[in-house]
């Protein structure tokens, strides 16, 4: 397998040989699929979850996934010399495969203290929306839009007014009792994040649909990715919600350093 080992910011290690051609379908046209992965102290966190959605998302494109990959992700998460890190792994449809490590943007961080304020905006018809795919026009796009009208964050709404996902985060919600996520009948891309949480959690965990009414209406909401892991929703379209007294304590679970 083509290999290559970057640890941004802290030197390049030297591939044994080229992996990405300028002609590659993945460059040119952002034909791939993806995975980010959390690096802890050195480690992969959920890195066997992670390859598991990477083989769905390869497998949705018609793409080859080559072995090693876990390896590779040891190797370059063991080379971090920070606490935390991110970790990309990559493959492009003209067969190159290299994961790369890169520091946890000062924004992910902060967000896990302050939470988010979420804009919604209308579910845009996107390709391959089950799998993790290296174009993300249209996910980069909606957060821009959001950011331009003061919000930190995105959230999708399905045409039948059902909260769906934030362009690169998945949605949990606590109401009576239970900890739910989004169904699996809804076109979106399963977190690994989430499934955590709703499996450690001390709560009885549920997929469904919520309205926007019913988020506010409930005890607690919160998006979840790699990088950032689980932080709060504090205003869905300017309009604040209370404080969950669950954060802390799902946040502990997550395990991501709060700054």
């Amino acid at each position: 397998m083509s290999r290559l080992l970057a640890v941004l910011g802290r030197g390049l290690v030297p591939p044994e040989t080229p992996v990405l051609r300028a002609d590659d379908p993945g460059a040119l046209r952002g034909d791939g699929a993806f995975e980010t992965v959390h690096v802890r102290s050195g480690q992969p966190w959920l890195i066997d979850d992670h390859l598991a959605r990477l083989a769905r998302s390869t497998a949705d494109l018609g793409l080859t996934m080559p072995s090693g990959l876990r390896e590779l992700a040891f190797e370059a998460a063991a080379a971090w010399p920070e606490a935390e890190g991110a970790l990309r792994i990559v493959l492009t449809r003209g067969g190159a495969a290299y994961v790369t490590v890169a520091p946890v943007p000062d924004k992910s961080k902060l967000a896990r203290r302050t939470g988010v304020s979420i804009m919604t905006m209308p579910l845009p018809d996107l390709p391959f929306p089950r799998a993790k795919i290296l174009s993300y026009a249209g996910n980069l796009a909606a957060l821009k839009t959001a950011a331009a009208a003061g919000h930190d964050d995105a959230l999708w709404i399905s045409a039948e007014g059902y909260a769906v996902e934030a362009p690169t985060a998945n949605l949990l919600w606590l109401a009576g009792g239970t900890l739910h996520t989004t169904g699996d009948s809804a076109p979106l891309l399963a977190g690994t994040t989430s499934a955590f949480v709703l499996a450690n959690s001390r709560f009885a965990a549920a997929t469904g649909h919520a309205t926007v009414d019913d988020l506010r209406a409930s005890d607690g909401v919160w998006l979840t990715s790699a990088l950032r892991g689980l932080v709060a929703v504090t205003a869905i379209d300017g309009q604040p919600l209370e404080p969950s007294a669950a954060t802390a304590e799902l946040q502990h679970l997550a395990g991501y350093p709060l700054p």
